[in-house]
């Protein structure tokens, strides 16, 4: 009997997912500041495809993201083969180049989520059925994530 491994955010409704993105299209992306929205093209059609993320760490240069369904994603497969992106963050736009980084621990990406906004991290794990009470658990639920660089030259 084989177990098939659904990745976490099918568990959510499609609406819910694309909601986010109405707040870029209104202009009201700063209420949530640490929610980015990148555009890639769509692989085999060309098209734009926006998604929003949660930017688990400003540098100098870019922001890291992390893919939750890794690269089952299919935001991850267009970034595989364009990995040029239009970046909307804190009321900003640039283009980006996305590099996906699999030397880094995925889990280590969603502790710092946790500790940064644990009460925001629980409820969309419960969202999904699963409950998170400290950082085994995150990290336990990290496994499968891709963490991806978004260079933007900032």
């Amino acid at each position: 009997m084989t177990t098939t491994i659904h990745p976490p955010t099918s568990r959510l409704p499609r609406w819910f997912l694309r909601s986010p993105e109405m707040l870029f299209r209104l202009r009201l992306s700063f209420l949530v500041p640490f929610w980015v929205m990148l555009v890639t093209r769509g692989r085999t059609s060309g098209r734009p495809r926006p998604v929003v993320l949660d930017v688990v760490r400003r540098v100098k240069g870019g922001l890291w993201v992390i893919a939750a369904d890794g690269r089952q994603a299919h935001w991850v497969r267009n970034l595989e083969a364009d990995p040029r992106v239009r970046v909307h963050y804190r009321g900003r736009r640039t283009a980006g180049m996305a590099v996906i980084d699999e030397s880094m621990d995925p889990g280590d990406f969603a502790v710092r989520i946790f500790h940064d906004r644990a009460i925001y991290v629980r409820l969309i794990y419960r969202l999904i059925g699963e409950r998170v009470r400290n950082e085994a658990d995150v990290r336990r639920l990290a496994a499968g994530m891709l963490p991806i660089f978004i260079a933007t030259g900032r």
